[in-house]
């Protein structure tokens, strides 16, 4: 069979501990399948476990909730990758699950729920995951439909003359990639083959330029969403709009399926006098041509979900009842939440979908952001940073980040190397598509990420023997090292740049690592015609003459107050430009309001706390805790990050005698900190 669409992938560099296993890939998933496919539940408890709001489930006391919920629980650690206590019921020494399938926590309580009620009462998700789980030579562990659909059509595309549909895609699938490999145990089949074509995810479901996060309309009218306000209260309505998206209705409306059929919702924002004033979280939606369907299980879904069983406010059964006697409904939305905001947001804070304007009236528009105004001067900022910082880069092709703890180092190598590769033009301020797009590159081999440690030596790095038995003889094979594999693929691949990150640069043996090559990595030095000084060397072991060719980059990173490991080698320093990243407020205070208002203060008290009590004679740069121990979804895991982070740290500090020890006092302080308090907050501890 053609197998090109694998583009040459080396199958076993992906999948080799799939391939090798002799077990089932998955045997724990399915037995905690069949533990709870087998546990007896009345339905007397099913229901009520039902009607029961997830945080009074997760903390009941009761013995039999405790024993459903575990069951649950343990099931779904083994299922989805972002499941709940992951770390702690899934019992895989490396924590593998089946998919990231993008559905909360308590919707999957609700579903395996559901379940027992009514065996047929399936999500197109979990109906895939459990024929896999049932029968895994036959099936595929890919959950969405959608996936399974792209991925039918990237790699049989005109060849299998005939709609896709979800009951064909495992067979078809099959014998397409019959004898591309062999697994030892052939159960592990689907699994090694899936991990292969995610591989190559960024061709069959290329994420669009930009992703919209939700919609916005302008309606002037007060009066019905004061109405709706009360109407819908803490549970679930209907609303509706009378067009759909006025340009770029495809990709709008694919996009904003995708977020639902992974299980999240979207913001839909009404505009009034140039100002978002009300804002909507929609579930789902629907549109003529399938609303009776979706109707249906919006109404048995709140049914048995909600606590007072409270009908869905302003839904109506029939699609043609949602009029207001001037417009019709070209689109319904069910919403869970529907708010006045205390602070209108300007419209110009609204990041349209593509630039579409803002003076459409009467339509509906996408949105990509919204934005504060500390985001938007947070975002110029890191733009025009960022910017500097890959011109410097470009130019002298050997850059080393440095700053303290928390300050971005690792975290921004990914958008320093993609803005070298694919150029500076664009925004560098959201991650997720940075981070997909980075991805893509290190398949590609554009990328490569390695970390120094103290055993590391040129044998990892550049080149050395390896062990092979041939014939049930030992025999030694020249392997390339991390660095001479990029300067290969580069030296063969003039017209793009590359990028060798090296994560904690000081920690390694640098003469150790690089040998004989340290002189090679000068840019005067470099494989090019154009170099002044162009250099080469034979290698100890290949004996190659081997040069670095001038498109290759290196990007390294270094923690100034890791003290174990000395000041950097003079011979590396002098190679390399640095740039210090500092710790930035403006990051802290850029983040969602509630937020900003707690951590702010902590990261000026702290960082103060470590100004006041330097001792070692280290610039306060290199000290300071840096923005992202102070970066939160909420104030729960802020408190975690100050208490098992942050206050760690400072104690660090201390022993290592590079703050000043106060003979315990500042057991108070980290207390206070401990629970988000600052001295100008807390009356009780003035003194301190």
């Amino acid at each position: 069979m053609e197998i090109n669409k694998l583009d040459n992938l080396n199958i076993h560099e992906f999948s080799n501990e799939i391939l090798s296993d002799k077990d089932f890939r998955y045997a724990k998933a399915a037995d905690a399948w069949k533990e709870w496919n087998n546990m007896e539940i009345s339905k007397e408890k099913v229901s009520e476990l039902l009607s029961m709001p997830y945080e009074t489930l997760c903390n009941s006391d009761d013995p039999e909730t405790i024993l459903i919920r575990e069951a649950i629980f343990k099931a779904v650690s083994y299922f989805d990758t972002k499941s709940k206590n992951k770390q702690l019921l899934n019992e895989y020494p490396d924590k593998r699950a089946i998919a990231q399938t993008g559905i909360r926590q308590n919707d999957w309580v609700t579903r395996l729920l559901k379940y027992k009620l009514d065996k047929n009462d399936l999500t197109p998700g979990v109906r895939n995951l459990i024929n896999y789980l049932n029968n895994p030579r036959a099936f595929f562990p890919i959950l969405s439909d959608i996936h399974m659909e792209k991925i039918n059509n990237y790699f049989i595309g005109e060849k299998a003359k005939e709609k896709f549909s979800v009951d064909r895609f495992a067979p078809i699938m099959l014998d397409y990639f019959n004898g591309a490999f062999e697994c030892e145990n052939p159960e592990n089949f689907t699994a090694a083959l899936t991990k292969i074509i995610y591989r190559l995810r960024y061709k069959w479901d290329p994420e669009p330029a930009e992703t919209i996060k939700g919609l916005f309309a302008h309606d002037s009218d007060y009066r019905w969403k004061e109405s709706f306000l009360e109407d819908i209260g803490d549970g679930k309505g209907c609303l509706w709009w009378h067009t759909l998206p006025v340009r770029f209705e495809k990709e709008i409306m694919a996009q904003l399926s995708r977020i639902i059929d992974d299980g999240e919702s979207f913001d839909f924002y009404y505009i009034t006098n140039n100002k978002a004033e009300y804002k909507a979280r929609v579930i789902d939606f629907a549109t003529d041509g399938n609303y009776t369907t979706k109707y249906a299980i919006w109404e048995q879904e709140n049914e048995t979900l909600a606590e007072k069983k409270k009908a869905i406010a302003w839904g109506n059964k029939e699609f043609s009842k949602y009029s207001d006697g001037t417009h019709t409904a070209a689109i319904v939305f069910l919403v869970d939440n529907f708010i006045k905001l205390a602070n209108p947001i300007p419209l110009e804070n609204v990041v349209r979908y593509k630039n579409m304007g803002y003076s459409i009236r009467g339509g509906l528009a996408a949105f990509t952001n919204i934005l504060n105004e500390n985001i938007k001067i947070m975002q110029a900022n890191y733009n025009q940073e960022i910017t500097e910082i890959i011109e410097l880069f470009s130019s002298e092709k050997n850059l080393i980040l440095q700053g303290a703890p928390g300050t971005g180092k690792t975290y921004n190598t990914a958008t320093i190397a993609v803005g070298l590769i694919e150029g500076v033009d664009g925004d560098f301020s959201n991650h997720d598509t940075i981070m997909k797009r980075y991805q893509t590159l290190i398949d590609n081999k554009q990328i490569a990420f390695s970390t120094f440690h103290q055993s590391m030596d040129y044998e990892d790095f550049i080149e050395g023997l390896r062990p092979k038995i041939v014939d049930k003889q030992v025999v030694y094979e020249i392997h390339d090292g991390r660095f001479k594999t990029i300067c290969k693929l580069a030296d063969k691949d003039p017209d793009n740049k590359y990028v060798l990150i090296i994560d904690e640069i000081n920690r390694g043996n640098v003469s150790k690592i690089f040998g004989e090559l340290i002189s090679l990595i000068e840019k005067d030095k470099r494989n090019s015609p154009q170099s002044a000084h162009q250099l080469s060397l034979y290698l100890t072991y290949s004996g190659d003459e081997f040069g670095v060719p001038e498109n290759v980059y290196i990007l390294g990173t270094m923690n100034t107050t890791d003290r174990s490991t000395g000041t950097l080698d003079y011979a590396l320093r002098r190679r390399f430009v640095f740039k210090t990243l500092k710790a930035n407020e403006q990051v802290v205070n850029a983040q969602e309001k509630h937020i900003a208002d707690i951590a702010k203060p902590l990261f000026n008290e702290i960082n103060q706390f470590i100004k006041d009590n330097n001792i070692a004679d280290m610039d306060i740069e290199d000290l300071k805790i840096g923005h992202s121990y102070f970066l939160a979804e909420s104030e729960q895991q802020l408190k975690n990050n100050i208490k098992f982070k942050v206050i760690p740290l400072l104690k660090e500090y201390i022993n290592d005698g590079i703050l000043r020890n106060q003979n315990g006092q500042k057991s108070d302080i980290f207390l206070r900190w401990s629970e988000l308090k600052c001295g100008n907050n807390d009356d009780d501890t003035q003194s301190n």
